[in-house]
């Protein structure tokens, strides 16, 4: 299910992402990007880290 996370809107990157927050860990994000056969796993990053910052670098 490529939807399931919601779109990252305030947070410029080169491809739309997406971003989910597991259930099981609650203090990481999980972003990613849809493809045509299911999803890349971008990052993960703990809730607590400078999200902008590290994901408008890369």
């Amino acid at each position: 299910m490529p939807q399931l996370g919601r779109v990252v809107k305030k947070i410029k990157t080169r491809e739309e992402l997406r971003m989910w927050l597991s259930p099981a860990f609650r203090n990481y994000l999980i972003f990613y990007r849809e493809l045509a056969d299911g999803v890349e796993i971008v990052r993960v990053l703990h809730g607590a880290r400078d999200i902008k910052r590290i994901l408008e670098s890369s």
